[in-house]
């Protein structure tokens, strides 16, 4: 039999018999009434009819590796180059005074993504770790959203595979381009 109970930042482990598990819990641990004390018994040794407990499986979420945060994924996309090349870009500041850090909704912010890295196509995913990449914090569902609901219509989808991918149409790029960079050209 085992025992651990905890109570507050105390804690006691206890393993043996039930005699011996009796015995050390009466000599070293005296609980306050009514402290909240909580116990938890696990009797691995045998189970109430004699026979050997079988022993817990583990689930397979708990047998999971998981997902490198970097590098290429499943699509050959690498996020942090892509996050490297924006920010080695000489017209950063612009991106990041008008879409990041502008008053521009997640659309505009999503679209950046996609029309720096051209025709290329991408996934809601990709688009995400890049987002992060560039200090944009937008969940994942936020940016699905943007991509298949306030921008679906700049959007060419393709539904091959797992995930559907996503590039920006040529009208849609051209015009982002022409607002995102009108600053650059008269300046």
């Amino acid at each position: 039999m085992k025992v651990k109970i905890e109570h507050g930042s105390s804690a006691i482990d206890v393993e043996g018999d039930l005699d011996e598990v009796e015995r050390v819990l009466e000599r070293w641990w005296t609980p306050q009434p009514n402290t909240g004390a909580v116990a938890a018994v696990d009797d691995d040794q045998s189970a109430p009819d004699g026979e050997a407990k079988k022993p817990r499986r583990t689930s397979r979420r708990a047998n999971r590796v998981p997902r490198a945060a970097t590098g290429p994924t499943h699509n050959g996309f690498d996020a942090d180059e892509v996050v490297a090349r924006m920010k080695n870009d000489p017209r950063y500041s612009q991106f990041l005074n008008k879409v990041i850090l502008g008053p521009k909704g997640r659309a505009e912010k999503v679209k950046l993504v996609s029309w720096f890295v051209g025709e290329t196509p991408l996934t809601t995913g990709n688009v995400h770790r890049v987002l992060q990449g560039i200090g944009v914090k937008m969940d994942p569902s936020n940016v699905s959203r943007a991509m298949s609901g306030d921008a679906k219509h700049d959007y060419i989808v393709t539904r091959t595979g797992p995930q559907p991918t996503y590039v920006l149409s040529i009208m849609a790029r051209t015009n982002f381009e022409q607002w995102l960079l009108d600053e650059q050209r008269t300046a």
